[in-house]
């Protein structure tokens, strides 16, 4: 061939190759788009269906405007990775990390073409949908990363086909359906992340098989049965959370075989029996979670191995009794110390005073003596029902020392020190009734003409709080007002703008309510989104209670109202016999590690019977009897009266 027709075969390539690569960049056509998808890829060449497959991937998240324009040899492709060979000049996708980028839309079941894929992230968007079935055929693939997003439906079964995945985090999304029992044949796993969820059914024995997982989080889920006994050839973990699920069984007692075990989470479950002592000889522990336990009576350990590591250290609800050991005061690191809702007596020993915490309740146990002025150096306090004596300071005034029914047993106390019969003394002198109605906006201002009647105000941001009228008072371990944008959920959204949430424990007290019948309307929105974003999928779930009496169990804001930022109002009718109404909030899986404890947004108590003159409490002692005779079907009843 002349030199001159070798010059015109240059040129005319050339030409074509300009007007080639014009009509890419346009992108005329879906059918030649995906042709020049390879030749986007010409510096470092993708086979075609790997570069068909990673376009429809990237095309599925519309904030990246992705257009196929991609070169495995250029280092600037933020968050994709190639491995090339040197010879051929092919490249193969190894990475995709596009973790907090903003993006919406759904994973293409594409991405299971991407089979040379060893790692993906794609956590802290907010992604929709399903987790694609088709990630199973990555078979080279060893960390998966899908949390933080708004994915829904079932974790995929071909999960399990993922031989050589070490890492598989799925928390904090919308997931339901039960946990694959392929996952037990993953033998390389050491992380497995579910967490936050609403992933019901057991525990799997077959994950018994992955003896080298160290992390397990399944926390807040609706997960029931037992802990399977196969888990006790989990001897390498180091971190374990089921807490705030469904569990109903004995303790795990094998858990004290995991001695590298160094965070431990059972709290809001329903275990029972005795928490075994050798729990406080796993010497790597760092935090130590247990609550609502049922079962005798125990003690702590004479000693423990339980000493400079351990920064968190909650027994709440476990039974036990006794005194607080002193050694407490040599786990010179730790930070929260919770021992609430047991049966504990004796003092408080003096070498706490060594601890600095960010937090510490003693709160609903029978303790006694002074309570020493050096706990008041403490950041958050909860010391209320105990049975201290009367304080010999002034307490402290930080907004977060509860003291609430800790101290005194005589009217002539401080009024946050007493319990709630003393202030009914006070507030109604011989018993005699004021009120027939009581209206609360919890957390909110005062809201007036509410269905013509007033709300009073409740957003005092200490625990403990009594009204001006003193007709109702407040008390919580912890305290927090959440607030919204209004949004227009009801005709009455001003009082659900605001809402009052404690960590574990909140009561509200009405006093010198005339007998009789009441309706109690607690109304809910659960408002943590304040700013329209995508919701926190932490469970809030916590038990209701009204004089003594649970009247919600396991209740959910979210699944009850359809939705956060959704109104919810629930009504009850009881009887006020003694002019104190008792209203209590307690949540079994809430905490200060979580924030998500029980939350209300008002309260309204209305009576059911006919408003009047009210007989007095002389004539009620003997009407009342007579009443419940008459009632039973007697027939005499007595005509003299004293």
């Amino acid at each position: 061939m002349s030199s001159e027709a070798s010059a015109r075969v240059v040129s005319r390539l050339i030409i074509l190759l300009c007007l080639i690569f014009t009509l890419c960049q346009l992108g005329l056509g879906s059918e030649f788009k995906s042709g020049c998808i390879a030749q986007k890829f010409l510096d470092g060449r993708l086979p075609d269906e790997e570069a068909s497959a990673i376009s429809k991937v990237m095309s599925g998240f519309p904030q990246l405007n992705f257009r196929g324009d991609f070169s495995c040899n250029e280092s600037t492709n933020t968050g994709i990775s190639c491995n090339c060979n040197n010879t051929t000049n092919i490249c193969h996708i190894t990475e995709v990390d596009l973790s907090a980028s903003g993006l919406t839309g759904v994973i293409s079941e594409e991405v299971g073409k991407l089979t040379h894929l060893e790692r993906l992230n794609l956590a802290g968007n907010q992604l929709t949908g399903s987790i694609p079935a088709s990630l199973g055929n990555l078979s080279s693939l060893y960390i998966l990363t899908l949390s933080s997003n708004q994915l829904s439906g079932p974790i995929p079964d071909s999960l399990g086909n993922l031989t050589f995945a070490t890492h598989i985090n799925l928390n904090d999304n919308f997931l339901n359906g039960s946990i694959p029992a392929s996952l037990g044949a993953l033998k390389y796993l050491s992380f497995l992340g579910l967490s936050n969820n609403g992933i019901s059914g057991s525990l799997p024995p077959t994950l018994g098989n992955l003896t080298r997982l160290q992390y397990f989080w399944v926390e807040f889920n609706r997960i029931t049965g037992t802990v399977p006994k196969s888990f006790a050839s989990l001897t390498n973990m180091t971190q374990f959370s089921v807490a705030g699920s469904q569990l109903s069984a004995p303790f795990p007692d094998f858990i004290t075989n995991w001695t590298s075990i160094t965070q431990l989470s059972l709290s809001g479950n329903n275990f029972y029996g005795e928490i075994p002592v050798e729990i406080f000889n796993l010497s790597s522990l760092q935090k130590l979670d247990i609550s609502d336990v049922e079962g005798p009576q125990f003690q702590f350990p004479p000693s423990t191995t339980l000493t400079d590591g351990l920064h968190t250290l909650r027994l709440r609800n476990c039974s036990i009794s006794g005194k607080i050991p002193a050694y407490i005061g040599d786990m010179s690191n730790l930070e929260k110390l919770d021992l609430s809702f047991n049966r504990l007596t004796g003092r408080i020993p003096d070498s706490l005073k060594k601890l600095s915490l960010s937090y510490m309740s003693f709160s609903n146990n029978m303790l006694t003596g002074e309570v020493p002025d050096w706990i008041f150096n403490q950041n958050e306090m909860d010391l209320s029902y105990n049975n201290f004596s009367k304080l010999t300071f002034k307490p402290s005034s930080k907004p977060l020392v509860n003291l609430f029914a800790c101290c005194c047993n005589s009217s002539t106390c401080v009024p946050n020190t007493i319990d709630p019969t003393r202030i009914m003394e006070k507030q109604c002198p011989r018993g005699k009734p004021n009120y027939h109605s009581l209206f609360i906006n919890c957390g909110g201002g005062e809201v007036n003409n509410m269905d013509g009647n007033v709300y009073e105000k409740d957003n005092d941001t200490s625990p403990f709080y009594l009204s001006p009228k003193g007709n109702w008072a407040r008390s919580s371990d912890g305290n927090t007002i959440y607030s919204m944008r209004s949004r227009g959920l009801s005709s009455e959204v001003v009082l659900y703008n605001k809402a009052r949430s404690s960590l574990v424990s909140l009561k509200y007290y009405g006093f010198c309510l005339r007998r009789g019948k009441y309706s109690v309307t607690l109304h809910f929105a659960d408002i943590i989104d304040t700013q329209g974003k995508s919701y926190s999928t932490n469970k809030r779930i916590f038990d209701v209670y009204i004089q003594g009496e649970r009247k919600l169990k396991d209740f959910n804001i979210i699944d009850m109202a359809g939705g956060p930022n959704k109104v919810l109002t629930k009504n009850f009718t009881v009887y006020v016999s003694h002019g104190t109404l008792e209203i209590h909030f307690y949540s079994t899986g809430g905490s200060f590690f979580y924030r998500n404890g029980p939350l209300i947004s008002a309260i309204s108590v209305t009576p059911e019977y006919k408003l009047g003159k009210q007989i007095s409490p002389f004539h009620a002692k003997y009407l009342v009897p007579l009443f419940h005779l008459e009632k039973e079907g007697s027939t005499s009843i007595p005509c003299a009266v004293p």
